[in-house]
């Protein structure tokens, strides 16, 4: 699977490597663009491994999950935008005072934030909390993993 900076090529997804069960949360967000810095509306899908985003409509089905249909995943016809692995991320928090807007919040990811907005203070707190859960998740498996290497490496 290519790694394009922080992002996957979600042309090289496995679908396997993803299933409905795993998903923690869904549903709207506003996110900042990196380059232009508007603020758009986003389907966002949090799973126990990776933030996936994009699509302006709801998916009908999670099928894209499976085989990425982007028929399933917006009328427009253009599968999700970008997928963050949560074994990048570094920290998540409110960030209302540094962008000015309710409900803000960002992640962290070796110093490049990917800034978000909820449409409310409670979907806020849920998103944090998932977010939170899944990086110590990735991060209780990363170290689960090196303690397993050999002590020569």
């Amino acid at each position: 699977m290519e790694q394009t900076g922080h992002t996957v090529d979600l042309a090289e997804i496995d679908p396997s490597e993803l299933s409905a069960e795993e998903i923690e949360k869904e549903g709207w967000l506003y996110k900042e663009s990196r380059f232009w810095k508007v603020w758009r509306k986003r389907w966002c899908v949090l799973t126990k491994k990776n933030i996936t985003f994009g699509g302006k409509t709801m998916p009908t089905s999670h099928s894209w999950l499976f085989t990425f249909d982007s028929e399933s995943w917006q009328t427009d016809g253009k599968p999700p935008t970008e997928k963050i692995c949560m074994g990048l991320c570094r920290t998540v928090k409110s960030i209302e005072d540094e962008v000015n807007k309710e409900n803000a919040f960002k992640i962290d990811i070796d110093g490049t934030p990917f800034r978000f907005q909820a449409e409310s203070y409670a979907d806020k707190e849920q998103w944090i909390g998932g977010l939170g859960r899944a990086m110590i998740k990735k991060t209780v498996m990363l170290d689960n993993q090196m303690d397993n290497l050999p002590d020569f490496l």
